[in-house]
């Protein structure tokens, strides 16, 4: 695998931050990250907003292999509790597979939708087990194959436009959502 940064002017063109060149028997796991929304009390229950167009992106994704999509929902709302948990954040870190949560469910007609976590549940309408982040099992056959993950980017993201539309029109714009706090794990297999 090798990464290339690219220069501000290619970022705008390309979409993106930078390129990786992935062997075609490397896996790929997603992990969309929520900060915890605001809370008087700052504890339980933990909520974290999630939105439709983002999650029904993810879940395309998910759907090409079961438990490789994640929301990644820390509990962590004070400084105080983060500084005392430092340096294993892992202890009060929760995913919530995103393949079962399908998302007519989920949303119905609301553009997005408020996560209410417990350690061990997220509740929506209807629940969800959230896994503790330490408990995450690394099998063989997880991850997204590269290519497939490719396909959904691809599929996600508008086509690049040419140098030529670029100087002569104004930038596109993409919906922030979709990405925002998305990281890729790159599993080789």
């Amino acid at each position: 695998m090798y990464l290339q940064g690219l220069t501000q002017r290619q970022e705008s063109q390309e979409g993106v931050d930078f390129f990786a060149q992935l062997s075609p028997d490397v896996r790929i796991a997603a992990f969309q990250f929520k900060a915890p929304l605001r809370n008087p009390n700052n504890c339980c229950p933990y909520k974290f907003r999630i939105q439709k167009k983002q999650h029904s992106n993810l879940r395309k994704l998910a759907k090409k292999k079961r438990d490789s999509v994640f929301y990644v929902l820390p509990f962590y709302a004070t400084h105080h509790k983060l500084q005392q948990d430092v340096p294993d954040l892992l202890q009060d870190t929760w995913l919530l597979p995103i393949k079962p949560m399908k998302t007519s469910d989920v949303f119905s007609d609301y553009k997005s939708r408020t996560v209410r976590c417990i350690r061990g549940q997220a509740s929506i309408n209807p629940e969800f087990k959230l896994f503790n982040a330490r408990e995450l099992e690394l099998p063989r056959d997880l991850g997204i194959p590269v290519r497939e993950f490719e396909k959904w980017y691809r599929k996600s993201i508008p086509p690049p436009k040419s140098h030529d539309e670029i100087e002569t029109s104004r930038p596109r714009r993409k919906n922030p959502w979709l990405f925002r706090g998305l990281k890729v794990a790159i599993i080789e297999m």
